[in-house]
């Protein structure tokens, strides 16, 4: 189980809120699939598709706000993200086709969350604290409104 550690800062608090959040579904959302041995299938691909969501929201975000700040490493960072998701994905799709041990989807919940987190969004701390706060906050496309965010499985392989 994973909680939130200051070294998981990446010296923006809007960001690291968001990130807060999604170690504590990813933590929520291991702990059902872990702890609930009735859970079907098609409860655990819902679980998975929530926080996929909510991950995919973020990466958009985070990469608008980003873009915004003008990131000279945006477009490597963006493709850590599509990495991730597409992982996510593919997981999901495979659910009603093939065998998963629950264990692994906790790995790729929260360990390869925590991963990005401390090694990937690591990278942006030092960009990040460069930039003073009103500029910040001024072009913030995290502060905006959200936009809808749908996500599909791809088809089983």
């Amino acid at each position: 189980m994973n909680t939130w550690e200051d070294d998981f800062s990446v010296g923006d608090p809007t960001l690291d809120s968001q990130h807060r959040q999604l170690i504590l579904l990813a933590t929520r959302t291991c702990l059902k699939i872990d702890s609930n041995t009735a859970l079907s299938n098609a409860d655990i691909k819902h679980l998975l598709l929530d926080f996929a969501a909510l991950t995919t929201h973020h990466f958009s975000r985070e990469e608008c706000f980003l873009a915004e700040l003008g990131y000279p490493k945006l477009e490597s960072h963006a493709s850590k993200h599509a990495s991730f998701t597409s992982t996510l994905l593919a997981c999901i799709a495979r659910i009603d086709t093939q065998p998963i041990a629950r264990s692994d989807l906790c790995v790729l919940l929260e360990d390869r969350l925590i991963h990005h987190i401390l090694v990937e969004d690591a990278a942006l701390r030092p960009f990040l604290t460069a930039i003073p706060v009103q500029t910040k906050t001024d072009r913030s496309a995290l502060t905006k409104a959200p936009r809808q965010t749908t996500i599909t499985t791809p088809e089983p392989t």
